[in-house]
């Protein structure tokens, strides 16, 4: 008769054998080169920073052809979004919840003023002002694409579901 520890001892060992080629073979299966993604740091993907916001960016494109602004100035604005974020956390660390409330409302009236500014520049720029609504009519097109093919996998997924009760 077989010792009972040899034998738990083989059958482990041939299932970790087994795994190690199972898992061998099936990663010869996955094609990478279909594989397309752009690569984003930790911060961006936990809170959205630093992803690419199309309006904004034609905005800023057309304001730079233009020599309304200069690429020192967009570094400016950057740096100084990065300090207000910096300032925002230490508030909220800090527990101050009324200074921080005053410093938001502070962000708010600026945030307000700024876009005051640009409604009027791009009411002084009609070709800008056009391209943002063909840049609105070509996302919304998109996001209305989206959401059909969502709908249709739930409709899909309910037909299977019925047709399996």
């Amino acid at each position: 008769m077989m010792n009972y520890k040899i034998l738990v001892a083989s059958i482990s060992l041939l299932g970790g054998i087994g795994i190690t080629l199972s898992t061998a073979v099936h990663a010869e299966d996955v094609d990478v080169d279909d594989v397309t993604m752009d690569v984003i740091t930790e911060n961006q993907e936990r809170h959205g920073r630093g992803l690419p916001h199309p309006a904004r960016e034609l905005i800023a494109e057309y304001m730079l052809e233009n020599g309304d602004i200069t690429e020192e100035d967009l570094e400016a604005r950057k740096e100084e979004r990065q300090a207000t974020r910096e300032e925002l956390r230490a508030l909220k660390e800090s527990g101050d919840e009324e200074a921080l409330s005053e410093r938001l409302a502070e962000l708010a009236e600026a945030r307000a003023e700024r876009r005051e500014e640009l409604i009027a520049y791009l009411d002084e720029h009609e070709d800008l002002k056009t391209e943002l609504n063909e840049l609105r009519a070509e996302r919304q097109e998109m996001r209305g694409q989206m959401r059909e093919k969502m709908r249709e996998r739930i409709r899909e997924r309910r037909a299977e579901a019925a047709e399996s009760e």
